[in-house]
Order: structure tokens, then sequence, then C-alpha cells
């Protein structure tokens, strides 16, 4: 089945909602690996971008995916299961996001460590990620304009990853090691 993308009835009037609609159709025209993802998910995520007037839904984006469709409204849209704040300019470059194989991102990608960075000052703030991880795995690789990598280039990765990747593979690393013997 090939993914439907479309606009809510009024969301013509939203500039983001209209450009969000664009991104994704072009994302799945130019990356057709990626409308098999579009086709597992479901779920509501809403996306906010905090620096934008609030006429005709503003800032706020709705992201309805039913199974191969997606719906794209203004404003917030019946119950999300997922919410992301952030300014415009962050949520643009969310697009930005290097894949790895099976669409995860990326750590060693610029775009994907400018995320994670933007993430820890609290530029970012994400609501309900966690319990719907497939769903927001999945809008990361629709939204992404990047190719899905074939194989992880497993060279260099846990010394390029930013902080918790780096720590979490040194503690591991420190655990594997035998004790020392006197």
């Amino acid at each position: 089945m090939e993914p439907l993308i479309q606009l809510a009835p009024g969301a013509e009037q939203s500039g983001l909602a209209t450009m969000l609609a664009k991104l994704l159709r072009q994302n799945l025209d130019d990356h057709p690996d990626k409308r098999a993802r579009v086709a597992t998910m479901a779920g509501r995520v809403t996306l906010i971008a905090t620096d934008l007037a609030t006429t005709a839904g503003g800032g706020a984006v709705t992201l309805r995916f039913d199974r191969g469709r997606v719906e794209v409204g203004a404003g917030t849209v019946g119950v999300p299961d997922v919410v992301v704040r952030t300014r415009s300019e962050t949520l643009m470059q969310m697009s930005l996001v290097e894949l790895g194989p099976k669409g995860l991102p990326d750590p060693r990608g610029d775009g994907t460590r400018a995320m994670i960075a933007a993430t820890r000052r609290g530029d970012i703030e994400e609501h309900g990620a966690l319990g719907h991880l497939a769903l927001v795995l999945g809008l990361t690789e629709v939204m992404s304009v990047q190719a899905r990598a074939e194989t992880w280039d497993l060279r260099g990765l846990v010394t390029s990853a930013p902080g918790l990747v780096a720590r979490r593979a040194g503690d591991l690393l420190r655990g594997l090691r035998a004790p020392k013997r006197p």
C-alpha cells in the first residue's frame, strides 16, 4: 500500500503543517524504503514550535499515523501519544538526523549529535516518548532527509559518540575486564 499523506481539514492555513506534509511526501519519494516503516506506524505525535505565532494552529502540528496513512493537522488534534516541544529551527534540524541500519539514529552523525546536545540542554522537551518508542523511532526515520545506512560502521563509534554512549560503552568494557590478580 502506498503511504498517503494528507492535510486535515483547515490545516492548509498552517505553514508548519503544510511544510511538514511536503517534507514527509518528499522523503518517502526520495527514499522508498521508508514507506514500509510508515505502514507499521500507528499513533499521534504533536510537534510544538514554541516560537511561532498562535494563529490557525500556530506552532502546533499533529501527525496522526494510521498504518500507511498520515494526516497532518494544525494544532493539537485529539490526544497525542507523544508531544515534542522545541523552537521551529530545532524542529527543522530534526530532519537532518543521520540514519543507521533499520532507520535508527546514527550517534556519530553531526545532526544526531546536535539533537542529543539540544535535548541535554533542555531545548527539546519530549513527553510520552519512552512509552511509544517505536512511534518516535519511526517518526525520526520518516522525517529524516537522510537515507538509511546498510550496515553499521563500528570503527570509531565509541570515541566519536558524545557523552552517554561513550560512558555506557566504557562501563561495559570495565565490567568485562578480568579482575587483577595479586
